[in-house]
């Protein structure tokens, strides 16, 4: 199991990386049950998990903010 905690983030700043003389990325992931958090999301985020990870199963939850006023606040 791989637990990501903003999970955006770390796919635009560091997707893949070298190391050892090969290269790594988040296609390494597929396979493994990988839970990944953030606020952030996006279908740009959900389209590169999907490609390299698997078909994201995702859980939106409304803000404080749209709870209590019943809006967005963006």
């Amino acid at each position: 199991m791989v637990i990501l905690d903003e999970y955006d983030a770390i796919m635009e700043g560091h997707p893949f990386h070298v190391h050892d003389g090969g290269l790594n990325g988040m296609w390494q992931f597929a396979g493994r049950l990988v839970i990944a958090f953030t606020a952030t999301s996006s279908p740009q985020h959900e389209r590169l998990v999907s490609n390299t990870i698997g078909l994201p199963k995702v859980l939106r939850f409304k803000s404080e903010y749209e709870l209590v006023n019943g809006t967005s606040p963006i």
